[in-house]
């Protein structure tokens, strides 16, 4: 199951609009949506609710750190990012605006005094029966020149370690906050709020306040651009920086894209929460009640959490996952080597069917049902980290995030084959051009990962294979 859209039917309802939906309109990648979705909605779960597995073990549904890190795919919503980091010469910018706040107060008392002679003139030319016109005309000038307090548009996040984010939601054990992210140029903050309803209103398209170390609290406007979700924001460098083995040590990890708004001549379209039947607002609404609700219980110094059970049919999925992990990762398997955190699976596997529990509105025990397509999701993520965690060499590392970009376009055009030479001119630059991309496309057909055939008038096309590894059991 090296695909995402193989996942999608099996997803809540509500998951799986809000994914099809943001890809429809927005092109997000439908597995960024529901990593974010799963991660914002298990901070609000986690001090709400246990799991029982079996008697005498209970789990709580708390970050998926290792569903998100240890599979490799945060770090795909990293590199996304990577290209719009801030650059160093940007700080020029926040230099710019903070002096322009600081001699706001002069300009004003500057211009407020030539607008009193002005109209100090223009009373004297009415009194004494005088053509007022040409001052008239010289006010209205004047009035279009009054300073305006500059609000930033972009503002740099590079301070955004444990001293500047709050303790935040989860407790003062994780460290985290919510930002939005501005354009396809630099990182703008937000508030870190410290109430979840406040969620809300960095939809409204109104200005907000920026609290910084650095530059002091400045105004933004439009400040809704993509909403990410951050827990430890200080080892972010070190997830980006590591690959394989060394990546297990990173620890909790949690960067979570949630969603962009649009973006048309300069005017932001918040129509996103125009419709109570919007799959977006749904699911938003759910995030918001849940992390109320667990803010509310971490105040009270309480926890009390609901305790909900597996049914029988899906208690026994459960082990029977748990015999196929535990086969998988033996001494003789080849996936022996992932055993630190491939363990930890079947548990990732429940805390995702506590989550569609929830998010279904389900009362009860958890169903078989639910258990299986948690199972499906879990797969995906599992297959993942063997991808990422796989110690292959440089043209199998590139072949297989050449097989991720077709996997990607053939979704995205609800296509089920691509011309090669389309390939050769859009595939990622990195490995774009028919001298990088061939030995690529041959490494994915050794690999059984795809086919290629010779259509007339179209010429050579490639077609998705059965995946080589199947986990989905």
């Amino acid at each position: 199951m090296y695909s995402f859209e193989s996942v999608i039917p099996s997803l809540p309802p509500v998951l799986r609009d809000a994914a099809i939906k943001l890809y429809q309109e927005k092109g997000i990648d439908p597995a960024a949506t529901v990593t974010a979705l799963l991660t914002a909605v298990s901070l609000g779960v986690a001090r709400c609710y246990n799991v029982e597995v079996e008697p005498g073990f209970i789990i709580p549904p708390a970050l998926l750190a290792h569903v998100i890190a240890e599979s490799g795919f945060g770090k795909s919503i990293l590199d996304h990012y990577s290209k719009t980091a801030p650059k160093s010469h940007e700080e020029n910018e926040i230099k710019t605006a903070n002096t322009a706040a600081e001699n706001i107060s002069g300009e004003m008392t500057l211009w407020n005094i030539k607008k009193g002679t002005l109209i100090s003139t223009y009373k004297k030319l009415i009194k004494n029966g005088d053509d007022t016109s040409s001052i008239e005309s010289e006010i209205k000038t004047h009035e279009k020149m009054k300073p305006i307090t500059p609000m930033l548009d972009r503002v740099l996040i590079s301070d955004a370690t444990p001293g500047t984010v709050k303790i935040f939601f989860a407790g003062n054990e994780i460290t985290g906050g919510i930002f939005v992210s501005e354009g396809n140029s630099a990182f703008k903050t937000g508030r870190i709020f410290s109430e979840p309803e406040l969620i809300c209103n960095l939809y409204d398209g109104t200005s907000f306040h920026v609290d910084r170390l650095t530059t002091g609290s400045m105004a933004c406007r439009n400040p809704a651009a993509a909403m990410l979700i951050f827990s430890q924001p200080d080892i972010f460098k070190k997830f980006d920086n590591r690959h394989g083995e060394e990546m297990r040590s990173v620890g909790l990890y949690a960067r979570s894209l949630f969603y962009f708004q649009q973006q048309n001549n300069g005017v932001y379209n918040f129509g996103f929460h125009s419709s109570s039947q919007n799959c977006i607002e749904e699911i938003q609404n759910k995030i918001g009640s849940l992390l109320r609700k667990s803010k509310n219980l971490h105040n009270e110094n309480t926890i009390n959490r609901k305790t909900i059970k597996l049914s029988p049919e899906a208690s026994r999925l459960y082990e029977e996952t748990k015999r196929e992990i535990k086969f998988l990762t033996s001494h003789q398997n080849s996936l022996c080597e992932f055993k630190d955190f491939v363990a930890k699976a079947t548990n990732n596997m429940v805390r995702i069917a506590c989550i569609f529990h929830i998010l279904e509105n389900k009362n009860g025990d958890i169903e078989y049902n639910t258990m299986r397509c948690a199972k499906d999701l879990s797969v995906w993520y599992f297959n993942q980290a063997v991808q990422y965690f796989d110690k292959t060499n440089e043209i199998e590392r590139k072949s297989t995030e050449l097989y991720d970009w077709i996997c990607n376009e053939l979704f995205k055009k609800n296509l089920f084959q691509i011309e090669k030479v389309r390939i050769y001119q859009y595939a990622p630059l990195s490995i774009r051009g028919k001298e990088k991309i061939t030995p690529l496309l041959e490494n994915l057909k050794a690999r059984k990962l795809i086919t290629e055939e010779k259509i007339i008038g179209i010429g050579s096309v490639i077609k998705k294979a059965p995946p080589l590894i199947d986990l989905n059991l």
